[in-house]
């Protein structure tokens, strides 16, 4: 799939059904009355931003990028993280009161989250430290699953559960989150270690591309049309042969 023009048009269709889904969600789901681990205001602040960055991405797939895109996520990912962290310490302070463990298990978990995000947020300017933060963000979520493994049911407020059944039940979409950058950074991390090939834009060279993104943010069409008349001429050129 990363070699074809498809590969990208998937993904694309892929986060039109993420932004659905959260749309649906905010607009037709009937809620109870708030939860104090998960108040309305974060989760409708939490279902929103993760709507804007779907749709971000939906454009950024089908080539349909905006000048202020960039902006955008940066922001509404910044969001994400203030409102995650603040749940993950709210979470937190609670566990201390019930189980040592879950304060474990939660800090490890939250922790590959919200690290996640900041591995996004840094790679919009810094993708090298992005990277790092990516690893650190594998190693939270390795080290979660292996605890949980491990300690497999936890005793809370007398009642005895699974850990995996304690995180399914979690109101928020930090699981969708955790998967969804699990598979993106080790799809990422096997193309720079030359396992596997970089995802493929269509049928234009993959520099197009990058000309595109340079075009948009720069605001200049000049080294675009100048492509384009080059590759119309490359082709012409070689059509005749």
């Amino acid at each position: 799939m990363a070699q074809n023009a498809y590969g990208l048009r998937i993904c694309g269709v892929a986060c039109l059904g993420f932004a659905l889904t959260f749309l649906h969600e905010i607009f037709f789901t009937t809620r109870a009355a708030d939860d104090p681990l998960f108040p309305s205001w974060i989760v409708y602040g939490e279902l929103i931003s993760l709507t804007v960055i779907a749709l971000v991405f939906l454009l950024k797939n089908f080539s349909l990028d905006f000048p202020f895109s960039s902006l955008i996520l940066i922001l509404t990912l910044t969001v994400l993280f203030s409102l995650l962290s603040y749940q993950a310490l709210l979470q937190i302070q609670m566990a201390r009161l019930k189980h040592a463990k879950l304060v474990t298990v939660l800090a490890l978990y939250y922790g590959a989250v919200i690290v996640f995000i900041l591995s996004v947020l840094t790679g919009i300017m810094l993708p090298d430290a992005s990277n790092l933060l990516a690893i650190l963000a594998m190693t939270f979520t390795a080290g979660f699953i292996v605890f949980a493994l491990v300690a497999r049911r936890l005793s809370i407020d007398g009642e005895t559960i699974s850990v995996w059944h304690y995180f399914r039940q979690l109101k928020n979409k930090s699981a969708i989150l955790l998967i969804t950058c699990l598979l993106i950074y080790s799809y990422n991390l096997l193309y720079v270690a030359g396992t596997l090939p970089p995802l493929y834009h269509g049928t234009l060279p993959n520099g197009y591309q990058h000309l595109v993104e340079r075009s948009i943010k720069s605001n200049d069409q000049k080294k675009l049309r100048e492509f384009m008349e080059r590759y119309e001429a490359f082709l012409q050129r070689h059509a005749k042969n």
